[in-house]
């Protein structure tokens, strides 16, 4: 019978979790990190075992115990320390364990370490740098905020200890605040997409915090649906009182190109028309794609506005076909002969306007474009008389007067999915922002015509 080797002999008596713990450090890190208790010791010993053969040997931190309830906090010990020698390999084994152990305090209670603020600063700027390369700017932008309030609830006595606590601490430092009185006041709404995505967003900084960078298990999030519910909280029953989409009037519509005429604002009135008369989004008059056909010239709109980091991951969607809504009072033909002279070129769109659809392949996003549209409009007279009779009107009122015209301005009842279609989303968006605008009534009036078309036996 073969002897089975002193060292095989060994290894077969090791306990089910060190056995595991070498395993999960090798498939974490490649085969070149080695953890073991030396006999008569009592830390934990790290080897690296490097690229030219050489080693390097050096201790974890004692409150590290060769125990299985420190065996997960030990891997995730060994990969960060792997990641600081990958980044810089300048430095030595040891001082990648004093990096290491910079990122947190003293030894707690629970036997794991605790982030100070440079660690916490830490992995939020680690967080951040691995969502700048797959966000827009104004994602990340408030992202960043989100994840600037998390540091500072972080840090602000009382310290939350859990990730419970924190996710408490947060939502009552940054949806109310107080008055001079000591009152809590609201700041971000009740049941809404603020509150939504601040604990969404926080939530995925604790748990990159946690998985990448050391922070205490303590703040793994557990985010249930019932503590989720309650934060969030409920919208109340009248609260899009007040909030409801503003389109402009066919007359206002009428009158604002009217003015741009007599104001020699040729261009700029050539992009207000096309976009209250085919209801687009203000920057995508970076999109435009007039198209001749069988039918003749029509407008094909790129799909590539509302990109995120989702969306971007998909397969790039078809231009939709942007069908036009005449206007009451205004000449029949005018949506098609505006874009006839996009087309041919014989009016332009404004130079500032063309300015920034050139740097749209440069920055990846398209924001700047309807930023620019939407100031000039603003900056004219008429606009500034508007706002005075209406002060919570935008430029994206001349895409909201698009389905105000096919809802409202005539008998004919056009499906809401066609329109939704002709204007680029979906058909529950459209019912969201633009039911105000349907008829009521619609309903019976579609079958009343159904039927009466059917015929009888």
């Amino acid at each position: 019978m073969l002897k089975m080797p002193a060292g095989a002999q060994k290894r077969a008596k090791q306990p089910a979790w060190v056995k595991k713990l070498r395993s999960d450090i090798k498939l974490d890190n490649g085969a070149g990190f080695l953890v073991k208790l030396p006999s008569g010791r009592s830390q934990v010993q790290l080897t690296t075992i490097f690229d030219d053969g050489t080693r390097q040997q050096n201790y974890l931190p004692p409150h590290l115990t060769w125990t299985a309830e420190d065996a997960l906090t030990i891997r995730e010990w060994v990969r960060d320390i792997r990641k600081i020698l990958s980044e810089d390999a300048s430095k030595s084994l040891k001082q990648a364990i004093t990096e290491r152990q910079g990122w947190s305090g003293d030894k707690r209670e629970d036997g794991e370490g605790a982030f100070n603020a440079e660690g916490w600063d830490n992995a939020a700027e680690r967080f951040l740098a691995s969502l700048r390369p797959i966000l827009r700017s104004n994602s990340l932008k408030l992202i960043e905020q989100r994840v600037a309030k998390a540091l500072n609830t972080l840090k602000t006595a009382p310290k939350p200890r859990n990730y419970e606590a924190f996710i408490r601490a947060y939502a009552e430092q940054h949806f109310y605040k107080k008055d001079k009185n000591g009152k809590l006041i609201v700041v971000t709404s009740a049941g809404g997409s603020g509150r939504k995505r601040g604990i969404e967003d926080v939530t995925r900084f604790l748990s990159f915090a946690v998985e990448e960078c050391g922070a205490s298990n303590r703040y793994r999030p557990k985010l249930s649906t019932a503590l989720k519910s309650e934060l969030i909280g409920t919208r109340p029953v009248d609260s899009k009182v007040g909030r409801k989409t503003i389109p402009l009037t066919d007359q206002q519509f009428s009158d604002f190109l009217d003015w741009l005429k007599e104001n020699g604002k040729d261009q700029l009135r050539l992009a207000v028309g096309l976009t209250g008369y085919f209801g687009l989004r203000v920057c995508e008059l970076a999109l435009l794609m007039p198209t001749e056909t069988a039918k003749g010239l029509q407008l094909k709109v790129g799909m590539q506005a509302k990109a995120n980091a989702k969306t971007r991951s998909a397969p790039p969607k078809e231009p939709r076909l942007a069908m036009y809504a005449k206007c009451d009072g205004r000449p029949v033909d005018e949506a098609m002969y505006m874009l006839a002279q996009y087309h041919s070129g014989l009016v332009k769109l404004p130079q500032r306007l063309r300015k920034q659809i050139d740097k749209v392949e440069e920055k990846g996003f398209f924001r700047d474009v309807g930023d620019a549209f939407s100031e000039q409009v603003k900056a004219t007279q008429f606009w500034k008389d508007l706002v005075k009779v209406e002060p919570r009107i935008t430029p994206n009122a001349l895409r909201h007067s698009f389905a105000w015209r096919v809802h409202q301005s005539t008998e004919m009842i056009v499906p809401t999915r066609a329109v939704a279609a002709a204007m680029g989303h979906t058909h529950q968006t459209h019912l969201r922002y633009y039911s105000e605008f349907i008829d009521p009534d619609q309903t019976e009036k579609v079958f009343e015509r159904f039927n009466q078309g059917v015929a009888s036996a």
